[in-house]
């Protein structure tokens, strides 16, 4: 089971006491999660009408996942919003300083905990029936001279600076889009993200390189561009991987260290796939490697298949597989690569990491992959996939412009 720890105001507090909202809803939205995803074991502390400051002296228990929901009543109660600096040296007083001050405070309770920190929820104009002396105008207008909006954006700000991951709406838009389940949208793309740091910015600037037709004729950038996502992504991939402490003898002492346990098998497609898998490689020197030559083999019409000549590859039985292909078109190569690969036994976790993919070929290669035992990490999904099968706009011929024109 995975413990989650659910933080935040009334939004959070009423999910487990819904007399008090004269049952207007059936099943709060934490409930309606753990139904959906039954590994998710719920402890809700939610204070009704709290804020970021009231958390300060409260007790927050160990879990592996944490959810923070704040900030509506704070923007409400006036306080100031405060600097990323009162964030990062968690001052008292505003409600970035508070923040810092909660988040701190998760550390505290489980230093490997994820931290997912949702922006303020929005809110109509209230009005209390019964008392109409008891009421409040919706967040689209200013509050102490402040609106809910800019609070938002200064929450995700020092969220994503920080390396918490930010929730957005619009990943739960793009998970629909792709006609994933509910279960599958928290499986594959909402908690992967929210569970794990997040380098936005650094990744694309990377990423718009390696599309810039202007920036990728130069053949040894577009590699180091690519080898430097897949650093990326070895990085992000690392904390969902198993550690232990170990003692470090240094020329003073003794270091109590955190070290990781066990050493994956970096798998990768010739020969677009190189030099993302040496950025994997750069951070998990020790780990096995796997190459795979998958070819696409046309006929008269146009049409083809995918074919495979060559496999090399360790012993996969009980072993976390990278999987890392560049480009995910139709994603008929990743598919059959995977197939292949299990003739080497079946891996305990498969992580397949792309730069870009097709909503087409992502839907193509989760409907072949199973389920429980894979995460699917992608730079950037690209709408259209044309007659010929690329992706667009993509970026071109990912092995021509690494390695030179093929004949």
């Amino acid at each position: 089971m995975i413990r989650w720890t659910a933080i935040g105001d009334s939004f959070t507090y009423l999910n487990d006491h819904l007399d008090e909202t004269g049952y207007r809803v059936s099943r709060g939205y934490l409930t309606r999660i753990g139904d959906r995803i039954p590994e998710l074991e719920l402890t809700n502390i939610g204070i009704n009408g709290s804020t970021f400051r009231d958390w300060i002296d409260q007790e927050i228990p160990p879990a592996e996942v944490y959810t923070v929901l704040l900030g509506t009543n704070d923007w409400h109660a006036g306080f100031p919003l405060g600097t990323r600096d009162d964030f990062i040296s968690r001052r008292e007083g505003t409600i970035l300083g508070h923040l810092g001050i909660l988040i701190g405070h998760i550390r505290q309770a489980s230093p490997r905990g994820k931290i997912v920190v949702g922006s303020p929820v929005e809110r109509a104009d209230f009005v209390y029936l019964w008392d109409p002396y008891n009421n409040a105008p919706g967040s689209y207008a200013p509050e102490h001279g402040q609106r809910l909006s800019d609070v938002a954006a200064a929450i995700m700000d020092c969220c994503a600076r920080a390396g918490i991951a930010a929730v957005d709406p619009g990943q739960w838009e793009a998970a629909r889009s792709l006609g994933l389940s509910e279960t599958n949208m928290m499986r594959k793309i909402i908690l992967p993200q929210a569970v794990k740091n997040i380098l936005p910015a650094l990744c694309n600037e990377f990423i718009a390189e390696v599309r810039s037709a202007d920036v990728q004729v130069d053949s040894m950038r577009f590699r180091r561009n690519l080898e430097r996502i897949g650093e990326i992504f070895a990085y992000e991939i690392s904390k969902n991987m198993a550690y232990a402490d170990q003692e470090v003898t240094t020329p003073l002492g003794i270091a109590n260290i955190s070290r990781l346990q066990e050493k994956p098998v970096l798998a990768t497609i010739l020969r677009a796939g190189l030099p993302q898998h040496q950025g994997m490689l750069n951070y998990f020197d020790h780990a096995e490697n796997a190459f795979v030559s998958a070819f696409r083999k046309y006929e008269r019409d146009g049409t083809f298949e995918i074919q495979i000549d060559y496999l090399s590859s360790p012993e996969l039985d009980g072993k976390t597989l990278i999987l890392c292909d560049p480009m995910l078109a139709t994603g008929q190569s990743l598919a059959l690569t995977y197939e292949e690969l299990l003739a080497k036994g079946d891996p305990l976790h498969t992580h397949i990491v792309s730069v870009i993919a097709s909503r087409q070929g992502l839907d193509y290669v989760m409907s072949k992959l199973p389920d429980d035992s894979c995460t699917f990490w992608v730079g950037a999904i690209d709408e259209e996939l044309t007659a010929q099968s690329y992706i667009v706009p993509g970026l071109g011929d990912a092995g021509d412009l690494a390695y030179g024109i093929k004949e």
